[in-house]
């Protein structure tokens, strides 16, 4: 027993060493950001969950990341300074919108038309917003996602969860909670009638130089006999407000069927019941969807979204295409 300890051993040890080699090796990055709950937070709050019951947790999830010595995404502090206002503390509200001003410049226009609401003197003008990088977009924003799925959920999936691969890719992303309150509260809740809106129009307001547009082609779980499929499937394109022109263009088509079940009908009947069940509770369809998401909008790949300015690999995507 003894010799046979000694032998595990003298194989455990080699491998390990080779994969901590290996990694070391691979370089490979960590992410640019600490999230936390940021992203599960925005889906809930597209949901209807209310300001009070999302600060806290929040403000918890940040005092955590910034005591690890990291850095919260963008928008996470432009998202709860909308909800410091919606309950009335202003103060607070203010603060964090000239943090993430300070932190994300690409910011400006909108933190600045934000701070103007109750107190900037008519005419005064923001701070000027400059494009660099040789007319690549630095900051995106998402668009009300059009919906040609049967699932009313899918546009809220797809939204809430577009700003981790796109922050993660280098840019700054223009918090898709704020954004999606101030199309609510100018009329445009369709989709279809945000696409209307001109391309100049939308750089005025909300200061981006870029805009994605997304379109859901199917979301949610499919029955098939006694067996399920929950799929999702997108097509997006990555437009530059300063002229309307077509920067990139990409899809995903992703699906995930229940496991392969062998025995009588009785037992396979029960087991469908349950994962009927069970992928009604745990929402399978928003992590589906959410890994859908984060595939088609991750710079890196082949024929891939190119890196933003935020990420190390900035600028040598060009080379290798």
């Amino acid at each position: 027993m003894e010799t046979l300890r000694q032998l595990k051993t003298s194989l455990f040890f080699p491998v390990l060493l080779s994969v901590i080699f290996f990694s070391a090796c691979t370089g490979i990055p960590g992410p640019l950001y600490s999230w936390g709950n940021y992203e599960d937070k925005i889906y809930t709050y597209l949901q209807g969950e209310s300001p009070a019951a999302q600060i806290g947790p929040l403000q918890d999830d940040l005092l955590k990341i910034e005591g690890r010595g990291k850095n919260p995404p963008p928008g996470y502090y432009a998202h709860l300074g909308m909800l410091y206002a919606e309950v009335g503390e202003h103060e607070q509200a203010v603060s964090c919108f000239l943090v993430e001003k300070t932190r994300f410049p690409e910011s400006a226009v909108f933190m600045d038309y934000l701070l103007a609401q109750p107190s900037q003197k008519a005419g005064e003008p923001a701070e000027p917003y400059g494009v660099s990088g040789e007319g690549r977009p630095r900051s995106i924003l998402v668009m009300p996602p059009v919906n040609n799925s049967p699932d009313i959920m899918a546009p809220t999936a797809f939204l809430a969860t577009s700003t981790w691969p796109l922050a993660e890719s280098g840019y700054y992303v223009i918090p898709v909670s704020l954004s999606s309150r101030m199309f609510r509260e100018n009329g445009v809740t369709v989709a279809e009638d945000a696409l209307a809106i001109a391309p100049s129009r939308l750089r005025e307001i909300f200061g981006a130089d870029s805009a994605l547009y997304i379109t859901i082609t199917r979301y949610g779980v499919k029955y098939v006999g006694i067996s399920s499929v929950v799929e999702a499937a997108a097509s997006t394109r990555l437009i530059d407000l300063r002229n309307g022109l077509e920067l990139w263009s990409g899809k995903i088509a992703l699906a995930e069927s229940s496991n392969n079940r062998r025995g009588n009908l009785v037992d396979m009947l029960i087991s469908a019941a349950f994962d009927q069940i069970a992928n009604v509770l745990s929402d399978r369809a928003y992590d589906v969807g959410k890994k859908a998401n984060h595939q088609m909008l991750s710079a890196g790949q082949k024929k891939g979204l190119f890196y933003g300015p935020y990420h190390s690999k900035y600028g040598t995507d060009l080379v290798s295409r």
